[in-house]
């Protein structure tokens, strides 16, 4: 057995909604994402996986908290 099962619904890249959701959550709290990209190295949002996605919305509605 795997050390780390891997979640499949962490693979692959984010989804649209996602997406969407990050976008306007960062909007809305006004937090710029390109440090965020940055640290992932990509460029645009739609190059997040549905991971980095994941985590990054709970960083902005923590700080939006």
């Amino acid at each position: 057995a795997a050390a780390n099962p891997v979640n499949k619904a962490d693979l692959g890249p984010a989804s649209p909604k996602q997406i969407k959701y990050l976008t306007d959550i960062a909007r809305k709290s006004n937090v710029s994402l390109a440090g965020y990209l940055r640290n992932y190295g990509v460029n645009q949002v739609i190059e997040l996986d549905r991971k980095q996605c994941s985590y990054l919305i709970d960083e902005i509605r923590k700080q939006a908290a």
